[in-house]
């Protein structure tokens, strides 16, 4: 299936007891962490849905910001259909949008991409993400303490 795009709906669940990470970046010489909640939100309705890893900042993140969305039934019960539009920014492996995932935040923030595939690590420690990993491409935490020490540059987030 095609990475998501501008335009879809992504879906996560409703009252979710989304994880907290915590992403931390360097930006105009100093030091900056903001904490983010972790969603799998799923780019479908039906029966048929692929996952897709979403972060969206914690003040956004909360019960009055969430209740402005669109509330809707699927399949996975109670859940928030949001259109993937220019609020959204995203990060992916390659050019051809494998690996994609999603980020929700003032768009002022400048963190590479891989400080959110960093969080994996959180999340895996947690006994949350095992899943998360596989899909960024890393089976074994050590492949992503590894990859991830190696990463002292890289790509900013891309808006769509």
């Amino acid at each position: 299936m095609a990475p998501v795009q501008l335009g879809d709906y992504i879906y996560i669940h409703a009252h979710d007891a989304a994880p907290t990470v915590r992403v931390a970046w360097s930006q105009s010489w100093s030091s900056n962490n903001k904490d983010y909640k972790f969603f799998m939100a799923k780019t479908g309705a039906g029966p048929v849905k692929e996952e897709v890893p979403l972060y969206i900042a914690s003040e956004l993140a909360d019960d009055s910001q969430l209740a402005g969305l669109e509330a809707v039934t699927t399949d996975d019960g109670a859940c928030y259909r949001i259109r993937v539009d220019d609020r959204f920014q995203y990060g992916q492996k390659n050019k051809a949008g494998d690996g994609r995932f999603l980020v929700w935040h003032d768009k002022s923030r400048r963190p590479y991409q891989h400080r959110f595939v960093d969080t994996t690590i959180q999340l895996k420690v947690l006994g949350v993400a095992t899943s998360v990993a596989d899909y960024f491409g890393y089976s074994k935490l050590g492949d992503l303490a590894g990859d991830a020490s190696k990463a002292l540059f890289g790509d900013y987030l891309h808006t769509f």
